[in-house]
């Protein structure tokens, strides 16, 4: 079972796509290390820009200064992080295969 290649006329085999449909491949202990880290970093990226996001709206207004300046650190560099962690994962990604 090869891959569905296009055939000259740029068609995809859909009867041999098909039966390779749940066939996933299991990652070796590298690959599923190295996801099961970016899948963390960018959780708890996730949570901080959703708890700044909270904070900013129902938060007390006496702190509001202190929490725009949490959201604007979740933004940049959580946002930077996230992006940071993505091209990371992926790169790696392609280079394996």
């Amino acid at each position: 079972m090869g891959k569905s290649e296009p055939d000259s006329r740029g068609d995809v085999n859909l009867e041999e796509l098909a039966e390779n449909v749940g066939n996933a491949q299991e990652l070796s202990p590298k690959d599923r290390a190295r996801f099961d880290l970016a899948r963390r970093i960018l959780s708890g990226v996730f949570l901080l820009f959703l708890i700044s996001i909270a904070l900013l709206a129902w938060g007390p207004e006496d702190r509001r200064d202190l929490f725009e300046n949490l959201f604007d650190f979740a933004k940049t560099g959580g946002l930077s992080l996230a992006t940071l962690v993505i091209g990371s994962y992926f790169k790696g990604s392609l280079e394996s295969d």
